[in-house]
């Protein structure tokens, strides 16, 4: 990140199968601005493409809150969901 970046974007998404699931978190870019970050966090919550389901069609972006998203994706077998979060660095 930049060293005027205070905001990012979070991307949580569940990661393997079974036994071996885990989750990742990872954070995108550095933004200056919130309303910045907001717009990244929503593009991303339209077009991330999630390890699991490979192959996702379907795709149902829910809002929380002007920081947060949940997306639910479904392929032709299997479905799944990642959230998609604004962040701001303190440290």
């Amino acid at each position: 990140m930049s060293g005027q970046a205070r905001w990012t974007v979070v991307i949580d998404e569940s990661i393997g199968r079974y036994r071996h699931r885990h989750i990742a978190a990872e954070a995108r870019d550095g933004y200056p601005t919130r309303a910045e970050a907001r717009a990244a966090a929503l593009h991303l919550a339209r077009g991330h493409v999630p390890a699991r389901p490979r192959g996702a069609d379907q795709r149902t972006v829910l809002r929380h809150d002007e920081d947060s998203y949940t997306v639910i994706v479904q392929s032709a077998i299997l479905g799944g969901y990642f959230l998609v979060s604004v962040a701001e660095v303190v440290e």
